[in-house]
Order: structure tokens, then sequence, then C-alpha cells
């Protein structure tokens, strides 16, 4: 009985060779490179009894302003600045409505 199927094994010499060192796995930079922000000039006022700078942190990233210079910093600190006065004000708001009804 004559066999018509063609033979499976594969050959060894029609193959390429392999190579001899593997190859190194590509290194993805990680980007640094942040987009532009928008910048705005602040001023924070000096005071008599506080003279220390403000340290301002959003998004693991932290800015240090020196009181009584201006400054320019991304929108999102001059936000946080003025999220800080507006709580400021509200809490003193409350502490003189809460001592008014005792």
């Amino acid at each position: 009985m004559s066999d018509n199927k063609t033979n499976q094994t594969p050959d060894l010499q029609a193959q390429p060779e392999a190579q001899t060192q593997p190859e190194a796995p590509e290194k993805k930079e990680k980007s640094t490179k942040r987009p532009a922000e928008k910048m705005v000039k602040i001023r924070l006022p000096r005071e008599r009894d506080d003279k220390s700078p403000v340290t301002v942190w959003v998004n693991e990233r932290s800015w240090v302003i020196q009181r009584g210079e201006e400054v320019e910093v991304p929108e999102c600190v001059a936000e946080v600045l003025r999220n800080k006065e507006l709580m400021l004000e509200y809490g003193i708001d409350y502490d003189e409505e809460h001592k008014a009804k005792a």
C-alpha cells in the first residue's frame, strides 16, 4: 500500500537559524512631560502673626509659596487657595452663628 500523504515532519534545514542571543525586551519610556497647564499670578499677603510660607499639595505635587511675593502657579493651586479662604470664612460664620444661639 502506498501512502500518498506528505511527510509532516518539519525539515530542520529549511527553517531559519534561531538567534543565539535573546532579544532585549522593549523598554517603555515613561513620559514625564505633562501637558502645559494654565498659569496664573497670585500674591499671598504678609501677616503680622504668620510670616511662614504656604505649602499647597495637588495630585502628589507640591508648591511652597512665599508670602508677600507675586508668583506664577498652575491654576489648580490658585483654586486650592481660594477654596481654603472660602472654608475659613464659612467656619468663622458658623462659629459666630452658634455662639449667638448659646
